[in-house]
């Protein structure tokens, strides 16, 4: 009797382990459903919020929205870098093919504003917000659109200076008439910080001078 109570026992210790399993087994199965569901939910929306982010910024960069379109154009890099490992996918690929184009029509349109900005003696004749505004695109697109940039406006600035101080033949290019070439160089720093055109962190009163010492040299 007492045999059989105990073989009882280990029986029902034996279905009860198997049952804590298989209960065991369910919850974890429950659990990668629900975080895949979740994470599934989480690209979903990302994805929706890409797709929306992309037709503003079309629309905005057409009516040269500068300001708005570099913010939501930094929304749409970012929220890119999540569908990297999705690129297989041919929706996706069409979205990152859609987003390159307009990056590049961002690029173009940006670099255009500057050509049309600026005399080809380097005078500001277009509206500095919108070359602020530019610039501020510039940024978020890549340092080569920036380094475009900050190269035509430079150049442009000296344009005058090397063709009045690089005639050997003229008294005002000795190079120990310095102080006239000092105050050409004055003039154009403060003529670019009135502009307040360019972000801080492009430093460009720091690529005049550079640019200017090389010509000078």
């Amino acid at each position: 009797e007492l045999f059989k109570q105990i073989q009882d026992i280990k029986s029902k210790a034996t279905q009860s382990e198997s049952m804590v399993q298989n209960i065991t087994q369910d919850v974890k199965s429950l659990d990668y459903a629900k975080r895949h569901l979740t994470h599934s939910v989480t690209v979903l929306k990302r994805l929706q919020m890409l797709v929306t982010a992309v037709n503003q910024l079309e629309d905005l960069s057409k009516n040269r929205q500068y300001q708005d379109s570099a913010q939501l154009l930094q929304a749409v890099v970012q929220l890119m870098q999540h569908f990297k490992q999705y690129k297989s996918v041919v929706q996706i690929r069409q979205l990152s093919d859609r987003i390159h184009r307009l990056k590049s029509y961002l690029e173009d349109c940006v670099l255009k504003e500057f050509e049309q900005g600026f005399s080809p003696e380097g005078a500001l004749v277009g509206q500095a917000w919108i070359l602020h505004d530019a610039c501020l695109v510039a940024s978020v697109l890549s340092e080569s659109t920036q380094e475009k940039m900050i190269k035509r406006y430079v150049d442009l600035q000296l344009k005058s200076y090397r063709q009045i101080f690089s005639r050997p033949t003229e008294e005002v290019s000795q190079l120990d008439n310095i102080s006239r070439r000092y105050a050409f160089l004055k003039r154009i720093l403060k003529s670019c910080s009135e502009v307040n055109i360019f972000p801080d962190h492009w430093a460009v009163n720091a690529r005049i001078s550079e640019k200017f010492c090389a010509c000078t040299k």
